[in-house]
């Protein structure tokens, strides 16, 4: 009874949000008020520890110390708008703009008939000690279109920004890192980097035939594809449609929009598996609850969870996995083999990364299979 209960309270089955219909199964701009927000539940005082992290010039970390500096001479600067994901390259991109800096951001760059924006990955401070910070490889945005949706949203938000994600820079420095951590709402300052751009031929041709070297490593991603296609069919999660798809995917897009594809899909099976683990719990305690007498054996079809004494933190946890819009919060470790790959400098080598992604999972799903046939 209980079982059939959950089923009801947990409503349909999870559809994730994706820009991709390639797979089936059970946010991402920034603000700098949200930066604000956050920084509030962490210490004060916390110390940088570079080497502890690891950042090997990979990110460049952004302190309260840290003063202005000018650009050097014929270089290129370009603001930065902070994301808490990959804009990878090839996509398009479209970016709420709420925040008076961003405001200010847009407004600059049409006075001065700019186009480009650069969407690095940031990090916030944690209570680990390292301070926020932002990666070294970021996507260029190429602004396609601005939209004034003040009046539609209620002041909420006033641009909608389209963009083409046209591109790879590497950060070379910020010229103003005060602008980051800025707790001024009402401040129109934003963040300005001196960049360098970065060729990118698979991009600037991406129907071109792929190269030996690349078609190869592409054959072996269809195939680990496939086979986790298979495994996650078997325990019902989120997987791509079909091996016909699978190959045509990997014969013809670049090895960014694999990426992309290969990213939608591991945030929509993190989220399906995290969903899964609470509503186990939450099956757990109500047949506890019955058992000892506090619950009904018959229970109404719609049951409100934070009204049957179910503990907070556990309520707390089941409303954030049935968000479809996303309520797991993904740390570095989740983060960093995509930026790699972000970092890659050709095909070859970010076909290889993606390959060996795809072999991990692998071997995660086919002991989720086999636990699945052992306890039923």
């Amino acid at each position: 009874m209980a079982t059939t209960l959950l089923l009801l309270i947990c409503g349909p089955g999870y559809q994730a949000p994706p820009r991709s219909s390639a797979f089936v199964g059970g946010g991402s701009s920034f603000s700098y008020s949200q930066l604000r927000r956050q920084r509030q539940g962490v210490r004060s005082g916390a110390r940088m520890q570079l080497g502890a992290s690891g950042f090997g010039g990979h990110w460049l970390p952004v302190t309260a110390d840290m003063e202005k500096v000018n650009a050097s001479s014929n270089s290129t600067v370009l603001p930065l708008f902070p994301q808490r994901t990959i804009r990878w390259p090839g996509d398009d991109v479209e970016l709420k703009v709420s925040d008076l800096s961003q405001q200010k951001l847009y407004q600059d760059l049409l006075l001065n008939g700019g186009r480009e924006v650069v969407a690095p990955v940031m990090l916030p401070a944690n209570n680990d000690g390292d301070p926020d910070r932002l990666r070294v490889m970021a996507t260029v945005l190429y602004l396609e279109e601005l939209k004034d949706v003040s009046e539609e949203s209620g002041g909420q938000v006033k641009y909608i920004a389209k963009h083409t994600a046209a591109g790879r820079v590497r950060l070379k420095k910020i010229l103003n890192p005060a602008a980051l951590l800025n707790s001024d709402p009402q401040s129109q300052e934003y963040l300005l980097a001196e960049v360098e751009h970065l060729t990118d031929d698979e991009l600037a041709n991406p129907t071109s035939p792929k190269e030996e070297d690349v078609l190869e490593t592409a054959k072996e991603l269809a195939e680990t594809w496939e086979e986790l296609r298979l495994l996650s069919e078997r325990i019902e999660e989120p997987r791509l449609q079909s091996e016909r798809l699978i190959r045509d995917r990997a014969e013809k897009a670049t090895t960014w929009q694999l990426a992309d594809l290969w990213q939608q899909l591991q945030l929509s099976v993190i989220t399906h598996r995290e969903r899964v683990r609470v509503v186990g719990q939450v099956r757990e305690w109500i047949e506890a609850a019955q058992r000892e007498g506090v619950l009904p054996q018959q229970l109404p079809q719609k049951l409100d969870v934070a009204k049957i004494g179910m503990p907070g933190a556990l309520v707390e946890e089941f409303m954030r996995t049935q968000n479809p819009q996303g309520g797991i919060q993904l740390g570095a470790e989740f983060w960093e083999p995509y930026l790699e790959i972000l970092d890659a400098p050709d095909p070859d080598v970010r076909a290889k990364l993606l390959v060996k992604m795809a072999q991990d999972e692998v071997k995660t799903t086919r002991a989720r299979v086999t636990l699945r046939e052992i306890i039923g």
